[in-house]
């Protein structure tokens, strides 16, 4: 718990493939690796510090404030 609301931070890697609908499994088939670390702001939105996703077929970024209640800042970069 910060100032700003609640912290999260997460970073892994595995074999996702089997917990997705069929429609994505063919981007996350194999290893992926994703890390993040955002901030649930205690007025409703998300700042995302950072943002990563990773696997063979995919490569994703993401960055900035989503906020339901003011202005947004968020950065996305997709690529396969």
């Amino acid at each position: 718990l910060t100032d700003k609301g609640n912290y999260v931070e997460a970073k892994g890697d595995g074999d996702f493939q089997r917990f997705l609908p069929d429609n994505l499994k063919s981007l996350f088939a194999g290893r992926t690796s994703f890390d993040l670390a955002g901030t649930a702001i205690v007025t409703g939105g998300v700042e995302v510090e950072r943002a990563s996703i990773d696997s063979d077929a995919v490569h994703g970024t993401a960055a900035g404030i989503i906020d339901p209640n003011g202005a947004s800042d968020l950065s996305v970069e997709l690529a396969a």
